[in-house]
C-alpha cells in the first residue's frame, strides 16, 4: 500500500441515496502480481466484516482459507468460506489482506460488501446538502468528526 501522510476520496450523487456505492478493484492476496478486478461495492456500516459475491469467487477462482460462522438479520446463523484478498478502493486506496466471506448477495446492486473491517481504519461521513448525497472517506484516520461544538457538551 501506497504511505502518504493519508489517502481521501469523495463520492458526490446527484441526488440522496439511500445505499452509498463505489467501484472497487480487488484482487486475490496469494499473488502480488494478480490482475486487479473491477466490482461494484456497497459500503455497510451494519457488516463487521467485507463479504464478497460467490460470483467474485467465481471470477478470480480464489481458493478458501476456511469457514466461518456468519450472522445475520433475518436468519439462522451458516458457515461461509473465508478468503484473503486485496481491496482497492477509489483514489488507490489498497487494503491487504483483508479475510472476506462469501455470500450470495444476489438481490444487492454489489458484488462487495465494504464492512466495518475496512470503514473503521479511516474516517466515514456521509452529508446531504441541498438534497444531494455526498460520501467521504479518509485513511487513516486522522481527526475527529464532531458536529456538537464542544461547548455546548
Amino acid at each position: 500500500m501506497r504511505n502518504p501522510s493519508s489517502i481521501s476520496f469523495t463520492v458526490h450523487y446527484g441526488h440522496l441515496v439511500n445505499e452509498i456505492h463505489t467501484d472497487c478493484l480487488i484482487s486475490p492476496m496469494n499473488d502480488h502480481t494478480s490482475e486487479w478486478f473491477p466490482f461494484r461495492a456497497v459500503w455497510d456500516t451494519g457488516a463487521t466484516n467485507s463479504v464478497i459475491a460467490h460470483r467474485v469467487v467465481e471470477k478470480l477462482d480464489l481458493i478458501s482459507t476456511g469457514l466461518t460462522e456468519v450472522f445475520q438479520v433475518n436468519g439462522p446463523p451458516y458457515l461461509a468460506n473465508t478468503y484473503l484478498v486485496r481491496v482497492m478502493l477509489p483514489n488507490d486506496l489498497e487494503f491487504h489482506d483483508i479475510l472476506v466471506t462469501s455470500s450470495d448477495l444476489a438481490g444487492d446492486d454489489a458484488d462487495v460488501l465494504i464492512g466495518m473491517d475496512i470503514i473503521s481504519q479511516g474516517d466515514f461521513a456521509i452529508t446531504h446538502p441541498n438534497h444531494r448525497t455526498k460520501f467521504s472517506f479518509r485513511f487513516p484516520s486522522k481527526a475527529d468528526i464532531d458536529f456538537v461544538p464542544s461547548v455546548t457538551r
